[in-house]
């Protein structure tokens, strides 16, 4: 009796330092997945954001497009108006498209040389345009503008388009913003322009329409009396 009972013990023993062992190993795959998982990205980004990472500096600005009404043929008219747009709605969606646009990429490359600033050795290689020196072309740099450099978003219920400019200093920021305003005023000048000149070839082809009704009118009656 004595006997068994000393096996028994010494089988639960064995079962029990097995299943510790078991125990011991889960929770060091469980550590290790929660140091791989939790631990070390948190602190990579400790270590980017905290030591590594470049200073971004952010400058947003607010405004309403406003534009000529345009007179349109009635068929087009009821088709905007039948999807829930007007033409001043369209003008704005215009104006967002422009300000992330290759034109104004160009323009803005031109005056304030963007690879130059934005592809600098002082940013650090993760926020840096072009970072491994593979890949300068204006393609490449109009990626990382929309990507990175501008950013516009149209509440349509308000019609107020914002536009966020990124950039490594608060001046360049700053300066950005205050371009693409500028660049935007003169992009709606020239669809108001453009509205101008529409308004008068509508207004001119209905007096000519006009007049030729009135000739036509005119030679029938003559016609008629003869």
């Amino acid at each position: 009796m004595d006997a068994f009972v000393e096996t028994d013990a010494r089988h639960r023993a064995r079962w029990l330092a097995a299943r510790a062992r078991r125990l011991a190993a889960r929770a060091m795959r469980l550590n290790r997945l929660f140091l791989l998982l939790v631990v070390a990205p948190t602190a990579l980004a400790v270590l980017y954001f905290g030591f590594l990472a470049h200073d971004v500096y952010v400058s947003e600005s607010q405004f309403v497009v406003r534009t000529v009404q345009r007179q349109m043929p009635s068929g087009l008219g009821s088709l905007l108006q039948g999807s829930g747009l007007t033409q001043g709605s369209s003008d704005v969606y215009s104006v967002q498209s422009y300000l992330t646009s290759r034109d104004a990429l160009q323009t803005l490359e031109q005056r304030y040389h963007l690879k130059r600033s934005f592809g600098s050795r002082a940013v650090d290689v993760f926020a840096r345009f072009d970072p491994l020196g593979w890949d300068d072309s204006f393609e490449s740099l109009l990626r990382y503008y929309q990507k990175f450099v501008v950013n516009t978003d149209l509440d349509s219920t308000s019609s107020i388009l914002t536009l966020t400019v990124r950039a490594f200093s608060a001046q360049e920021s700053q300066a950005l913003n205050e371009a693409l305003l500028k660049m935007s005023e003169d992009f709606v000048n020239r669809l108001n322009e453009r509205a101008r000149n529409d308004l008068v070839r509508f207004a001119t082809a209905d007096v000519e329409s006009a007049e030729k009704q009135e000739r036509t009118a005119v030679a029938a009656r003559l016609g008629t009396t003869r």
